[in-house]
């Protein structure tokens, strides 16, 4: 009787094994997923190998590309702005530019917005973070959430060949930046701690987010990637100064800016390189980490080089500025060898990452998951967005008594782009307020016209006057969403920003944010 009871145990005790066991299938019950975010600052996505790019007969980008193969890759992603605060705000909050607010570098993020490392940290991830531009730096607020969260900005690491810097370019007449940050090198210290902290993490579930900074002016690869992506070249574009130098210009002679192009492409594989070594160390570490890991790349905004008579960005919307790569990687759970040509925005990045790893999302995001399109049995080349729209926004610093405001509203392949100026009447008016002084509209079909050399607004009058209702309507969604957000914060709360910030903001060239 006894051997008959237990016998019955055990046979109950497997039953309820076998059933858990099922269930956690059923339910897709695996490890926690790791998450890693990178960000590339001022990386355009056409000149990338993974988009088609080739400079002498080689990718700029074939970590990236090999990346890209275990990947999705979404071609037509878009950021909310054309410089980093904004837009690197939007990347970690899953909110647009108009509800996190952030639109100058005097206005902090709201405490009401969790960021994606708050997020993570709340579900038990450990969190790291590793930045090497001024503008990441934790007086913006960027450090909310992060067990760990360092600059990598290394004044002892400058750009160069071993030669006292500028002493070859004085005799080309070429100047030196007048930015010392700009010539840092930074790459390679942002994975040796992206590194380190993995090793650290010892198999618990981590967040990390690495800031890439060197695709961003001046134009400084070390070799051989200051030679590789273009033909020899004994002229004065040396990389340095490109928007303080008044012989940068949209008139330059073609042999110069084609080697300032290529250097911006030596920028590109150099963090490329890095990235390789960064992943090749992980999976040395434990290739099983990769296999539980999802992986985004993506970037804050590109870089214009005289497409739109000016080089450099945060000047206004154009796509060669607002275009962004994004790649996804999650073996197992996202297709591989993908392409995507549906309208993503920067913010769907949150909202995706939750969905894979299984987590909520707080309420206020406004992105939209992308699983979906991961997800899709096949691409439909003719879907142009799946009913998404974005909308963009550039608030200028004042400027004797006046600001101008760019906007730009995407939805599916048609983009209206919208300039304000406004008069400043008092010391609230900045930056949403002021008198209107004038507005001009230009309207472009991206499928046609990917570059934007057409303005249709003329001709397509009824279209402009319905794309312009419809902004205005997204605009008055978005500004109620905004006061929910900031109704909880204090009244006339600011950012503090340390004198050696504003310093660092100066030697960028972004003369203390006002640039």
């Amino acid at each position: 009787m006894v051997q008959a009871k237990t016998k019955a145990a055990i046979a109950l005790v497997v039953l309820l094994l076998l059933v858990g066991a099922t269930l956690a299938i059923l339910h897709g019950s695996r490890p926690r997923l790791n998450v890693i975010l990178i960000s590339i600052d001022t990386l355009r996505p056409d000149r990338m190998g993974v988009y088609g790019h080739r400079p002498m007969g080689l990718s700029t980008t074939p970590f990236l590309d090999t990346l890209a193969a275990r990947s999705t890759v979404f071609t037509n992603a878009t950021s909310t702005s054309s410089w980093t605060l904004p837009a690197h705000w939007a990347l970690l909050t899953g909110v647009p530019d108009q509800v996190h607010g952030v639109v100058n570098d005097r206005i902090p993020l709201p405490e009401g917005l969790l960021t994606l490392a708050e997020i993570l940290e709340g579900e038990g991830y450990i969190t790291g973070g590793f930045f090497s531009g001024p503008y990441l730096d934790p007086a913006f607020g960027f450090a909310r959430g992060f067990d760990v969260y360092e600059s990598c900005i290394g004044a002892d690491e400058r750009r160069g060949t071993g030669r006292p810097p500028g002493a070859e370019d004085a005799r080309r007449g070429a100047p030196r930046t007048r930015f010392r940050t700009n010539e840092v090198v930074t790459s390679r210290r942002v994975s040796d701690r992206g590194l380190e902290f993995i090793r650290k993490s010892r198999g618990e579930p981590f967040f990390l987010f690495l800031h890439y900074f060197d695709v961003h002016n001046d134009f400084l690869p070390p070799p051989p990637f200051d030679t590789r992506f273009g033909p020899p070249y004994a002229g004065w574009v040396n990389g340095r100064g490109v928007t303080s130098d008044p012989r940068y210009r949209a008139d330059m002679a073609s042999e110069d800016l084609d080697r300032l192009l290529a250097l911006y492409d030596g920028e590109i594989g150099w963090v490329d390189r890095n990235l390789e070594l960064l992943f090749d160390q992980i999976d040395r570490i434990d290739r099983a980490i990769l296999e539980n890991t999802v992986v985004i790349v993506t970037s804050d905004h590109g870089e214009e080089f005289f497409e739109k008579g000016r080089v450099g960005h945060r000047k206004h919307l154009y796509q060669c500025v607002v275009q962004i790569p994004l790649i996804v990687s999650c073996p197992g759970r996202v297709a591989a060898g993908r392409t995507v040509e549906d309208l993503v925005r920067i913010y769907d990045i949150v909202p995706t990452i939750a969905d894979l790893a299984g987590i909520p999302c707080p309420g206020a995001v406004q992105g939209e998951s992308l699983l979906d399109l991961l997800n899709r049995p096949a691409p439909d080349s003719t879907d142009s967005g799946s009913g998404r729209s974005v909308l963009l926004d550039l608030t200028q610093i004042p400027k004797e008594n006046k600001f101008t405001r760019r906007t730009a509203f995407r939805l599916g392949p048609m983009k209206l782009i919208s300039v304000q100026e406004r008069a400043l009447t008092g010391k609230g008016d900045f930056p949403s307020g002021g008198s209107l002084v004038s507005e001009t509209h230009e309207l472009y079909d991206l499928a046609t016209d990917p570059d934007e050399d057409r303005d249709l607004s003329a001709e397509q009058t009824d279209l402009l006057r319905k794309m312009a209702a419809a902004c205005s309507q997204m605009v008055v969604e978005m500004e109620d969403q905004a006061r929910t957000v900031r109704s909880g914060l204090e009244s006339g709360k600011k950012n503090i920003i340390s004198e050696q910030m504003k310093k660092s903001l100066d030697e960028l060239g972004y003369g203390g944010g006002q640039r």
